[in-house]
């Protein structure tokens, strides 16, 4: 009979690719790892109160950047689960991955989004000039962007 803590150690985690007229929502990180530097909204899903991934997604969302969303406006990007994706994993007690599950919303109503809890700051970039991003969040970007085409097209 296998026990759970015999499995190893995933770490679940939410990203959300905000998309609006041509401009993306990135946070400037408050703590570490990459602390000042820019990344997607998100955090890591709760097992207390998350019911489900997206609802991680939505809450991390709410509590970054005060915007609201419902499940239905996210899409489904794809899950990063490459080694090392994270920093942490590296000084973490017993070895474990960090796994994200990235999200995109698109929208084009007016957004007043402001910065709160692990973000100091946020800003929306053009697409075509983004900074040096945090993680694997400019492959995530690349993923969602890709989806995002791939959808309009058909």
């Amino acid at each position: 009979m296998y026990r759970v803590d015999d499995f190893p150690v995933v770490f679940l985690t939410a990203d959300i690719v905000v998309v609006q007229s041509g401009r993306i929502l990135l946070i400037e990180r408050k703590h570490e790892p990459f602390r000042g530097a820019w990344a997607l909204p998100g955090g890591f899903f709760d097992v207390e109160t998350d019911s489900d991934i997206m609802d991680a997604a939505v809450r991390e969302l709410s509590e970054e950047t005060s915007l609201t969303a419902a499940r239905d406006e996210l899409e489904w990007v794809g899950v990063f689960s490459k080694k090392n994706r994270d920093p942490r994993e590296a000084i973490a007690s017993k070895p474990c991955r960090i796994v994200s599950t990235a999200f995109l919303l698109r929208t084009e109503k007016a957004l007043d989004p402001c910065a709160k809890d692990d973000a100091k700051q946020l800003r929306w970039f053009d697409l075509n000039a983004l900074p040096d991003l945090a993680f694997d969040h400019a492959e995530i970007i690349d993923s969602a962007l890709k989806r995002a085409r791939d959808h309009t097209t058909r």
